[in-house]
């Protein structure tokens, strides 16, 4: 059974399509790979330093609760 996406996730993914970002673009302005970054954008790796690092260029909240 698949994993259900954080509300952190959740908001990323909402912050891609509207800044039309990717994850190989956020791949590439942060240094990582694409598969890394998507694995966190869609819920399936937990690293709260990534996260702060993506939640920065998306200008989100890194809170993985708040809506």
């Amino acid at each position: 059974m698949a994993k259900a996406r954080t509300e952190w996730a959740k908001r990323a993914n909402i912050a891609m399509i509207e800044k039309n970002i990717s994850c190989q673009d956020i791949a590439d302005k942060l240094d990582l790979t694409r598969q890394y970054v998507a694995s966190i954008v869609y819920g399936r790796v937990n690293s709260p330093q990534a996260i702060a690092r993506i939640s920065s260029l998306l200008d989100i909240s890194d809170d993985p609760v708040s809506k």
